[in-house]
This record gives C-alpha cells, sequence and structure tokens, in this order.
C-alpha cells in the first residue's frame, strides 16, 4: 500500500489538543473503509522546534488522504508521497501494519524469549547455542 505524509502547522495548536484531534482521524478512517476505500492513519510525529507535524498514512488513493483530513477537519500543508526505505529484517509491528490490510496479530508470549533468542540444539542434546531464526537473519514472528 503506497505511503503518504500529510504536514501540518501546529504554531497555534497545543500538543494536548493535537494528540486529541487524531482519534478523528482514525475514526474518518474507519468511515472510508466501511466506504470500500483502502486508507488507514498509521502515525504521527511531531517537531516542536520547528511548530510542525507530520501524520503518516497508507491509502491506494492520494485523494483518500485528502478526504480523510477533510471530514476530521484537520488543517493541513501539503501532502506528499513517501518511499519506505525500511529494511526487510527491520520487520518489528509497525513496518509490519504499514505494509498489509490489516494490523498483524499480536500473540501472548508469555515469559518465552524471541525465536532468535532461544536456544537451539546442536549435535549433542546438552550443547545449546543462541542461533538464528529458521532461515538465519531477520524473519517474522
Amino acid at each position: 500500500m503506497p505511503l503518504f505524509a500529510v504536514e501540518r502547522d501546529l504554531s497555534q495548536v497545543p500538543p494536548e489538543r493535537f494528540r486529541a484531534d487524531l482519534a478523528g482521524l482514525v475514526t474518518a478512517c474507519n468511515r472510508l473503509q466501511s466506504a470500500g476505500k483502502k486508507v488507514r492513519y498509521i502515525s504521527s510525529a511531531v517537531f516542536p522546534a520547528e511548530a510542525r507535524g507530520l501524520c503518516l498514512f497508507g491509502a491506494e488513493e492520494p485523494q483518500w488522504v485528502r478526504e480523510v483530513n477533510d471530514e476530521a477537519r484537520l488543517p493541513f500543508s501539503r501532502i506528499f508521497a513517501v518511499l519506505d526505505l525500511t529494511p526487510a529484517c527491520a520487520a518489528t509491528s509497525l513496518v509490519a501494519a504499514r505494509r498489509c490490510d490489516r494490523p498483524p496479530k499480536l500473540r501472548d508470549r508469555g515469559s518465552r524469549a524471541p525465536r532468535w533468542r532461544r536456544p537451539v540444539a546442536k549435535a549433542s542434546a546438552t550443547s545449546w547455542t543462541v542461533g538464528p531464526a529458521r532461515g538465519g537473519g531477520c524473519s517474522r514472528w
């Protein structure tokens, strides 16, 4: 799904108000999704020294990002396309959520260590070493 950033001027908006206003983006995305438009709000970042903010969206069409922001009544300076250059091995839940149409399923791991930290049996039953997950390197959970 293509990514888009929405730039905002926050010089007249207190951070608490901006944070509260973000809930409107989620509601607006849900309305557009129910109308068959693939658009989702992903996250926001604020640059306090510059009084600017960026909101990240995934959408099939850029005009749907505009519709979401108009419906949420959140003013913006511009909307522009973003390239995701995150390496494939950095597949965190956020990256995984941005790359698919549904959020990743989170499993309760309890006290179990992630696969890449679990001991892997070697030649003898008494010899244990820490090894990578199947396929080596990075992997999704």
